[in-house]
């Protein structure tokens, strides 16, 4: 009986390696999702290419959290080859809360402007969306990073 009390030190520590895993944060940099570790929140979409339409970049729920956040639309593309609108459209649960378009020949104007600042409520679900009437196709991205509070 006394070998059943007896745990295998190498099973203690492939447990333990597991939590720690399963603790992490989506390990993926860019995509849609919305990543939480600790009291911060970020989320990255990576380049989205745009020709003359609307797209999304980020789509998530908040849980029962919410967040304080820093909203961001940046351009990859250098030359858009005349002035053209780019926008960011940003919804909460399907009701649009905010809408920044812009007239530039450059996909960096977003760069260069402050971020948008909102209040994401709990159990919300977020779209942000990237707008262009270019014919060409542009890349743009969108950032996300806020604090995170429990009500």
């Amino acid at each position: 009986m006394s070998d059943l009390q007896n745990i295998d030190p190498l099973v203690l520590r492939v447990a333990e390696a597991r939590a720690a895993v399963s603790k992490r944060p989506n390990q993926a940099p860019t995509g849609s999702e919305l990543n939480i570790i600790g009291n911060h929140a970020y989320a990255y979409s990576g380049p989205i290419v745009v020709n003359n339409t609307t797209k999304t970049a980020l789509a998530f729920h908040t849980n029962t959290q919410y967040i304080d956040s820093k909203i961001q639309l940046g351009g990859v593309t250098a030359d858009m080859g005349g002035s053209k609108k780019i926008g960011m459209i940003i919804s909460f649960n399907g009701q649009q809360v905010s809408k920044n378009i812009t007239m530039t020949n450059t996909a960096h104007a977003f760069n260069d402007m402050d971020p948008i600042v909102l209040i994401i409520p709990p159990n919300t679900n977020v779209t942000i969306e990237i707008y262009t009437d270019n014919a060409g196709d542009i890349s743009y991205f969108a950032t996300l990073t806020g604090r995170v509070y429990q009500p």
